[in-house]
């Protein structure tokens, strides 16, 4: 009887060869057809980019609020919240129980600036925006880390103007710069990033401060008829919104942020003593804040 594993020369040896080569590339075959009828073949790796690494987050849960919710304080019909503005002022707001601002939740807003190569400066606003980092991230994956606590993003959808986001983490706090179109620097950004700096106060809200080059904008600053002084937020998730800057001689000086211009909702705003109260919702909520709000405000001292 003939056994399989005799070596054969000459002819034979090729054909044995030809055999064995027809029978890998058909197990090959047959390999790659049954697997393509299994799960999809995974995407190609993304390719490295010079920009640093992506941190792409595939299913990313809610975030939680970014914004403090005051303790109440008072019984009856009134109550009252002390709140604290990002540069360190306070204030205390007095108001009817029923109106429930604490639970709107706060939020700061402030302008800085860093000087450019020519020696303009080059004011950008920092916002705590309401969903925190999640509203960031649905713009896409994460471009590269610029310190500990910063990180890039890409630009916002719809947002021809807008360019690339800046996300600072402070605690439980996110704050975001978006860049405009021309952008800053590299340098720049890193700048911002080492000369920005928050702490977090007892009651929850966020104080910030900066190191040269960078400065903070001061109460009343406006830029090309925006506030970048510091501000206070409460609520603007969804139709009820109440802006506080602190606005020297405000009666002649204050000025609406855009978000208070372009809403389709009924507005109003006032002065209370040196600060600006503006306020979005439906007709009754606005009528009620502007006649039943009080506001007193305490400027954060030259040492604080």
């Amino acid at each position: 009887m003939t056994r399989l594993d005799i070596v054969e020369h000459g002819q034979g040896r090729r054909r044995r060869l030809s055999v064995v080569v027809a029978a890998g590339l058909l197990a090959l075959f047959l390999f790659v057809l049954l697997s393509g009828r299994g799960d999809p073949a995974l995407p190609p790796a993304p390719t490295a980019e010079p920009t640093g690494p992506r941190v792409v987050i595939l299913d990313p849960t809610p975030a939680a609020t970014n914004a403090v919710f005051p303790k109440e304080k008072g019984s009856g019909k009134r109550r009252t919240i002390d709140v604290t503005f990002p540069d360190g002022a306070r204030a205390r707001l007095t108001y009817p129980a029923d109106l429930r601002l604490a639970e709107l939740g706060v939020r700061p807003r402030i302008g800085a600036r860093l000087p450019a190569d020519d020696g303009s400066l080059q004011p950008r606003m920092l916002v705590a925006p309401y969903r925190g980092e999640a509203e960031v991230a649905r713009n896409g994956p994460m471009i590269r880390r610029l310190a500990d606590n910063v990180t890039l993003w890409p630009k916002p959808e719809g947002a021809p103007a807008a360019g690339e986001v800046l996300l600072f983490a402070f605690g439980p706090w996110r704050l975001t710069l978006t860049d405009t179109s021309y952008g800053l620097t590299f340098e720049q950004r890193r700048t911002w990033a080492r000369n920005l700096r928050g702490r977090v106060t007892k009651d929850g809200f966020l104080v910030l401060s900066a190191r040269r080059p960078l400065t903070l904008a001061r109460p009343g600053e406006v830029y090309a008829e925006v506030p970048y002084g510091p501000q206070l937020w409460l609520g603007g998730d969804r139709d009820r919104l109440i802006v506080l800057i602190p606005t020297p001689d405000c009666p002649s000086r204050a000025v609406d942020p855009p978000a208070i211009r372009s809403v389709t909702n009924a507005t109003g705003a006032g002065c209370r003593g040196d600060v600006y109260l503006a306020v979005v919702g439906d007709q009754e909520f606005v009528d009620r804040v502007l006649k039943e709000v009080r506001v007193r405000y305490e400027a954060r001292s030259a040492t604080g």
